[in-house]
This record gives structure tokens, sequence and C-alpha cells, in this order.
């Protein structure tokens, strides 16, 4: 996980800290000094100290575009709107009113991103391989095609800037959404009997049997609970949570057989690399700068997939590339990498010469 992804975590986490603490200790309206006290420091975590984390941390970190720094601001608002008393509260009611055009907004696009999506995996349906590669070549000739469409005019300039964030959000839709069928295809061997052969492994823990065969347990452990304890009280609730739990067992097997077999394979002119269903990426074989075995100890802000015991294979890229991680929904843009895998030198050996 780079530190970019680990700020965007602990961000969320700040959010929902704060949440919590000020619905629980903020008064209900202001009568005191204390309490005036109270809300100020609050108001200042809020609009100073949540916005100023969120541009430090993942706009600059994670090199996002700066008008990003409006989903900090509006949850604060939604912070503001639900915990600070109502003598302050009610100056963030247009939250209240302003979200229902902003849902209704967000809901067409969502809906139009999700129609060319199915549609596109649909037409894709009889396709051999990762339903998730299947979702990113659907939208590769289209970025092609912005590319070259380049112009110096404003106009154009602005045209492909649209087109390039259309592209993105399509790309990480239909992976997230990919990532159902994906969790079938390599979960029944059946379906991944003609994968392309792996040309090397990731040490992980998503690919040691221990690490399946707890989640597992645990999943079984919630169903049964779910059964036998919230089955009187609330039945309809313990139904839903005891089926997505057996559910979820199809997820967790699929990503413990992508981690242990396929987690580095090459399709196309290109290098896969899984790390279970939790994220791929794939980078052109023409676009690997370098391939280095190496005994150091990667930097933090340094993407590394895999648990690093002695040395890791570390690739350096003459363009930027695309890592999609946590199902296709932090995607960052990446020039090395570095492998923790179990045979580094052969790996090293087997791509070395595709590159070149």
């Amino acid at each position: 996980m780079t530190t970019a992804t680990k700020y965007k975590l602990i961000y969320l986490l700040l959010v929902l800290t704060l949440f919590f603490l000020g619905f629980k200790f903020l008064p209900e309206s202001i009568t005191t000094d204390s309490d005036l006290h109270l809300t100020g420091l609050f108001l200042a975590l809020y609009f100073v100290a949540l916005p100023a984390f969120y541009w430090i941390g993942v706009i600059t970190k994670g090199k996002q575009k700066s008008w990003k720094i409006l989903i900090s601001l509006s949850l604060s608002c939604v912070l503001a709107r639900y915990s600070l008393p109502n003598d302050l509260s009610q100056y963030f009611d247009f939250i209240a009113w302003v979200r229902y055009p902003l849902t209704a907004i967000l809901l067409v696009l969502e809906c139009y991103i999700f129609y060319l999506v199915i549609k596109g995996l649909w037409g894709a349906r009889k396709a051999k391989g990762d339903p998730r590669l299947t979702a990113l070549d659907l939208y590769q000739n289209q970025t092609a095609e912005n590319d070259l469409q380049a112009s110096d005019t404003q106009y154009q300039k602005l045209k492909q800037k649209l087109n390039d964030s259309k592209n993105e959000g399509l790309k990480t839709a239909s992976i997230t959404l990919a990532s159902e069928p994906a969790s079938w295809y390599y979960a029944v061997p059946y379906f991944s009997r003609n994968h392309t052969p792996s040309v090397g492994k990731i040490n992980s823990v998503m690919a040691r049997f221990y690490h399946v065969a707890l989640i597992s347990l645990a999943l079984v452990g919630v169903a049964i609970a779910s059964l036998g304890w919230l089955a009187e009280s609330y039945e309809y609730f313990a139904y839903f949570v005891a089926v997505v739990a057996i559910y979820s067992l199809i997820f967790v097997i699929g990503n413990y057989r992508a981690a242990r077999h396929f987690s580095t394979y090459i399709h196309d002119d290109y290098l896969v690399v899984n790390q279970g269903l939790w994220s791929v990426s794939r980078f052109k074989l023409a676009e690997i700068k370098s391939i280095n075995v190496s005994d150091k100890v990667p930097s933090k802000d340094e993407l590394t997939l895999g648990k690093i015991r002695h040395s890791s294979v570390k690739i350096e890229f003459s363009k930027p590339q695309t890592y999609f991680g946590m199902l296709g929904t932090l995607p960052e843009e990446i020039e090395s990498i570095h492998l923790a895998m179990a045979e580094p030198e052969e790996f090293a050996r087997t791509i070395e010469p595709l590159a070149a």
C-alpha cells in the first residue's frame, strides 16, 4: 500500500471519528463559554484540519485533481449540519436542499456509466480470461483515439480533459463491477482452466491456505450467529446477513486462487499483476524501462506488492502506469513497482527478454 492510499484511508477514519466525537460531546445548544470553545474547536477541525489533511495527503501525495477539495468541504458541511449545536447547524440546512439536485445529477451520471459498463461487459461475455482485463480492453481503444485527437486549441484541450475524466471513471467503474464475475471466474477451477500460465508467484498472505481458511470459518460463523441470535427479533435482517456472508465465500476463494496461481502472467503485450481480486494492474512490456532484483528495502512512497523476505523485483517504466487498487476504486499513477516474488531472479530473467 502506497503512502497516498494510506492517507485516503486515514482521512476516512478521521471523518468517521470526528463525526462520532462531535455527535457525542457537542451540546445541543450553546449556553456556556465552554460550549462555545468546544464548538469553535470542532469548527476548526471540520473546516481547517480536515481539508488541510485532504489537500496534503490525498490531493498532493496522490496527485489528484485540485477540484476534489470540494469533496472534503462537502463532507465538512455534512458533519457540521448533523453534529453542531442547533444555533449553528441551522446555517448548514442548505445541505439538506442541495443534496437532492446533486443526488439526482450523480444518479444520472452513475446510471449512464453503469449502462455503458454493463453494455460493454455483456458484449464481451464470451471473451476468455479475467473479466477485469476484458473491461479494461473495452475502453483502451477509446482512450487511444482521444490521444490522437489532441490539439493545441483550448477547446480541444478542454474536450480531451473531459474525455480523459470520462474514460477514467469508466475504467474504474468497469473494474469494480467486473470484480464480481472475476470472483466466479477464479473461484471455480473449470472457468479458469484455460487461463494464461503464471510467470511467477508473489509472496502474499492472501496466497496462504490458512488465510482463506480463517476468513471462510469467520464468514460461516457470522452466518450461523446471525441466524441463531437475530432470527427471532430481526428475521429478514438475519437472513440478509447470512446470505451475504455465505455469498462472500465466492470472493474469498476466488481471491485465494488468483493470488496463489495467477499473481503474474503475460496477456497479449502486457505484464499482468494480480494481488488477488483486490487489485489488478497491467503494464505494457514495451514500456518497461528496467527490471532488477534489489536487496534494498523500498521506501514508503514506492508501491510494493507482497511480503518481501530477502529481495524484491523492481520494475521501472518509461511512461506512467495505472495501478487499480481496492477493487478498482483507488487508481494511482506509478512510475515503478516492487514485487515480492518467490523466485525473483527467475522472474526477472523471464520478463527481461520480453521487455527488450
